[in-house]
């Protein structure tokens, strides 16, 4: 059953969420990060893109990335619950997500390294 829900949390290293459902709007999770113009120099927005296609919309006023479920067309195929972990498993990585560009840039330099150096294990 679909509830009204609108709700602010914060966790504990200052990352803002806003997450909001209503029968007539779609469900949408954003965050706001302290760091994310850091973030966006090591091409967020692509590896976001990637990873959420179109539940990635363009960010709700006062946050950096926001994501929308339409419960119309997003449903996950299946009626199985791990039909629909997989969907809010993604969703909830949304800040892990976030900081993994930073780290998959440079995981990437690496390996092209070892592979030129013969480094290879």
């Amino acid at each position: 059953k679909l509830v009204e829900l609108k709700t602010d949390v914060v966790d504990f290293d200052g990352a803002f969420y806003h997450v909001t459902s209503s029968r007539d709007k779609p469900f949408t999770v954003s965050i706001k990060l302290k760091f994310f113009l850091d973030l966006e120099q090591h091409s967020t927005d692509e590896v976001l893109r990637g990873e959420y296609g179109d539940l990635l919309v363009r960010p709700l006023e006062g946050y950096n990335v926001t994501l929308s479920l339409d419960f119309n067309i997003h449903l996950p195929k299946g009626d199985s619950n791990d039909a629909w972990l997989l969907l809010v498993r993604k969703i909830a990585m949304l800040k892990r997500n976030c900081f993994a560009t930073v780290f998959e840039k440079y995981f990437e330099y690496q390996t092209k390294q070892e592979l030129t150096n013969g480094n290879h294990k």
